[in-house]
């Protein structure tokens, strides 16, 4: 991770940048993670995503992520934004303890001018 916004790094309680998502990810995760980025890169195209979590502290959310991807001046895919977003009633008061991705529920790729994907990140 090249940024990680404050808001993300205050909910997970700790410093993110310079991270790899097979750091702080369930296996699960960083392996759909690691699809949609070969995806967003190759194809291009945006992503969307649904994760449930469970913290430390028994608390378990939804969170919905957008990744688009941003090509430099040559137009190669060059960096992936990714905007991340809680939809539990319970907003979260404080920094919890470090918590994991369980699971990604549901993942989709659109079309952004190049088409989509013919694979799959999410079996369903």
């Amino acid at each position: 991770m090249r940024l990680a916004g404050t808001e993300i790094e205050r909910r997970w309680g700790r410093e993110l940048s310079g991270l790899t998502y097979a750091e702080i990810l369930s296996a699960q995760a960083a392996e759909v993670t690691q699809c949609e980025f070969d995806a967003i890169c190759g194809q291009p195209c945006g992503s969307w995503s649904l994760r449930h979590l469970e913290l430390r502290s028994g608390r378990r959310l939804q969170t919905e992520t957008l990744r688009l991807p941003l090509r430099d001046k040559n137009g190669a895919v060059n960096l992936i934004v990714s905007c991340n977003g809680e939809l539990s009633p319970d907003p979260l008061r404080g920094a919890d303890q470090l918590r994991e991705i369980v699971t990604v529920v549901e993942q989709q790729f659109f079309d952004l001018g190049a088409g989509v994907p013919a694979f799959r990140c999410v079996p369903g």
